[in-house]
């Protein structure tokens, strides 16, 4: 059974669909985690003060054999407000938006700091970890009841992790799944490090067709938001492509 996050992180850029449950106790944690989920897709898709930063790794493929773009991009050009990021050196981290740049990979597993200054005044200085870039293996071609998601646990990342199945009807190779099957489906759900393992059970596929080909995704990250003031975000995610086996 899914653990249930107290604090949890990330973004989610896909509809949430969480069953009714008669049991209370039960209703009342999938309340939570439904409340979390939304929290961060809404703070991820909503429109952010000018000056937030968002650090970003996008990866496909398992293990360490992944393609991976690392990007950092800040939103706006306001000059009265300026938020930095430095390294654990405390060195100042530039970037060009939407530049792939590999050195950035350096700020995962690392505590940055973060400094906002408006009109010239300097706000006190923050800190922020940012958890390791998530690193995924199946332990099978199928996604099945049984089959065991891996990912390198990070001890000192408190958010979580989310995992993300998505259908889509149109990115099927069998016409006749496609066309039975002609409704778009989301699942995501939230699950705590641990040891870095989920075994995928068969209330995870309900929703799914047999030998549909799904998108899975798995994210974990950290963010700093202040009210009214440019926020920073920062997240890795791995996705994969497999078949539905029911």
């Amino acid at each position: 059974m899914k653990n249930i996050l107290k604090h949890f992180l990330l973004f989610v850029f896909t509809a949430l669909v969480i069953s009714c449950n008669t049991d209370e106790s039960i209703s009342n944690l999938e309340q939570n985690e439904r409340a979390n989920l939304l929290k961060y897709r809404t703070l991820f898709k909503s429109d952010k003060p000018d000056g937030s930063i968002v650090l970003q790794s996008n990866a496909t493929g398992t293990g360490m054999n992944t393609h991976n773009r690392i990007t950092m991009s800040r939103k706006g050009d306001d000059k009265n407000k300026k938020l930095e990021i430095r390294n654990h050196n405390r060195s100042l981290i530039g970037f060009k938006n939407h530049e792939h740049n590999e050195s950035l990979s350096n700020l995962f597993g690392e505590v940055v700091t973060l400094k906002f200054s408006e009109n010239g005044t300097k706000n006190p200085i923050d800190s922020l970890y940012i958890p390791e870039q998530i690193i995924v293996d199946y332990s099978s071609n199928l996604l099945e009841a049984g089959t065991t998601i891996n990912w390198n646990a990070d001890a000192q990342n408190t958010n979580g992790v989310v995992i993300t199945i998505s259908y889509d009807p149109l990115l099927q190779m069998n016409f006749i799944v496609g066309w039975e099957n002609q409704f778009r489906i989301n699942e995501s759900f939230a699950l705590d490090e641990g040891n870095g393992s989920y075994t995928v059970t068969q209330q995870n596929l309900d929703r799914f067709p047999q030998d549909a080909e799904i998108s899975i995704k798995l994210t974990r990250g950290a963010y700093s938001i202040t009210e009214n003031e440019p926020i920073f975000i920062a997240f890795s995610m791995v996705s994969n492509n497999l078949k539905v086996k029911k």
